[in-house]
């Protein structure tokens, strides 16, 4: 059993974003005269679907944006930017256990790309009454595991 939300997915795809492409990350807010280039990284939605018994399916949407560089305008190849960004956001490393990005849609205009993923988790009611409680404070317990010829590793 792992801990999981919202906040913990979330500086998982900055700290890939930094590690993939070296460039700053930021989040919610963006501090007043921001370098070239970056990325920013928002929460789009969260929903949540009752599933058979306690289980519930959590589904947390981001979007991420990149902005070039001013003098970068003229240069950059928007394609293969764009190809390795999916690419780098499709697998989450959160907390010892894998996550992947569904759902991948991007957009490429005005020297802005953007990218929607949405990263899926399943929860149980009583992890989720916890958090509302505020005895656990954005994290959910969530099992992961990878299934091989019909049975759960």
């Amino acid at each position: 059993m792992n801990e999981i939300g919202l906040n913990i997915i979330k500086d998982s795809l900055v700290g890939k974003l930094d590690d993939v492409f070296g460039l700053e990350v930021f989040g919610e807010t963006v501090r007043q005269g921001f370098e070239y280039p970056c990325f920013f990284v928002s929460v789009e939605g969260f929903s949540q679907k009752q599933l058979l018994g306690d289980r519930v399916l959590l589904q947390y949407d981001f979007c991420i944006s990149y902005f070039q560089g001013r003098d970068e305008a003229r240069n950059w190849n928007s394609t293969a930017l764009l190809e390795r960004l999916v690419y780098s956001v499709r697998y989450l490393d959160v907390e010892g256990g894998m996550i992947r990005g569904s759902a991948l849609r991007a957009d490429a205009s005005d020297g802005e790309l953007r990218v929607w993923v949405s990263y899926k988790v399943y929860a149980f009611n009583k992890d989720l009454e916890e958090l509302a409680s505020g005895s656990v404070m954005e994290n959910l317990i969530y099992e992961d595991g990878v299934r091989v010829e019909g049975r759960q590793d």
